[in-house]
């Protein structure tokens, strides 16, 4: 589903796609749907995603959090899991 959405050149039918897929579960599918998204709905997927521990969605969720702390808790975390991969790799 996820790949489907990727791949689709029409709007609603790519988003439909991808919401399938996140609903799913699939980590990239919420992020990519959060990209197609604006406001509330955005934030939703976003913060989903990086719940789930998608490292893009944390930063990206990160920068748009109004609450200074929740935005300090989502780079901080997000930098904590790009220095742990680096450090596995």
């Amino acid at each position: 589903m996820y790949q489907l959405g990727v791949d689709c050149r029409e709007t609603d039918q790519r988003r439909d796609w991808l919401l399938q897929a996140a609903q799913h579960g699939c980590l990239d599918a919420m992020y990519t749907l959060a990209l197609e998204l604006d406001g509330p709905d955005q934030r939703q997927w976003l913060r989903k995603a990086a719940e789930k521990g998608h490292l893009a969605a944390m930063y990206h969720f990160g920068f748009i959090c109004a609450d200074p702390d929740e935005r300090e808790h989502w780079l901080t975390e997000a930098e904590r899991l790009r220095s742990q991969a680096a450090a596995d790799d």
